[in-house]
């Protein structure tokens, strides 16, 4: 069926129409288009931006942890430094200690060794303090000793202090008792009533003289 000059016209308008349509679409699209593509690439250089912030940020953090460990390692090293300087100490006066009870000990050890000392020598001096005398036994072995010279003569001077004339009576008498002959001391002065004559001297003790 032919088309009339309406219908034709009709129907380019109505095309027409469409791609204008079409276009103000396309358009409508491209827009939106550049407007994403602006956007996602604003969004992305404030991405780059805030990620190398964020990296700085990282670093700067990992710089401060690294300074607190080396910090906190250093602060334990000193005071293992300082334990061990401590543990020193102890041990040098646990040491001193030890030498001190031993230097205690070796002088208490002394001290008691002076004492036996002292005490010995006190004993020494009460003995050299007490009379000299000769006891029975003594008497004995020297009156043994002595009478195998019979009649042997002596004379006797003595001290004028008692512990020298006792001492004197003694020795006289283990002489008699062997056998030996007293004869008279030389000089005017004696012992009083002594017969024969005992000589006097000024010091102590006794002079035993024989011939």
């Amino acid at each position: 069926m032919p088309i009339t000059k309406e219908a034709l016209e009709l129907a380019i308008k109505a095309v027409e129409e469409s791609i204008a349509r079409i276009d103000r679409g396309v358009l409508l699209f491209g827009s939106l288009v550049a407007i994403g593509v602006t956007g996602e690439t604003i969004l992305g250089v404030r991405h780059w931006i805030k990620d190398g912030q964020l990296r700085d940020l990282r670093s700067i953090e990992s710089h401060m942890h690294e300074n607190e460990t080396l910090s906190l390692q250093g602060k334990i090293a000193d005071a293992n430094a300082r334990a061990k300087g401590a543990e020193a100490l102890v041990a040098s006066a646990d040491a001193a200690s030890r030498d001190a009870v031993a230097k205690v000990a070796t002088a208490e050890a002394r001290i008691k060794e002076a004492e036996a000392r002292a005490a010995e020598a006190k004993l020494e001096l009460e003995k050299f303090k007490m009379p000299r005398t000769i006891g029975l036994v003594g008497q004995e072995r020297m009156v043994k000793a002595l009478e195998v010279f019979p009649g042997t003569p002596f004379d006797l001077t003595v001290g004028s202090d008692s512990e020298s004339v006792d001492l004197m009576r003694i020795v006289q008498s283990v002489l008699v008792r062997a056998g030996w002959k007293q004869v008279a001391a030389d000089g005017a002065i004696g012992l009083s009533n002594s017969n024969p004559l005992i000589g006097i001297t000024l010091s102590s003790g006794i002079l035993l003289s024989s011939a």
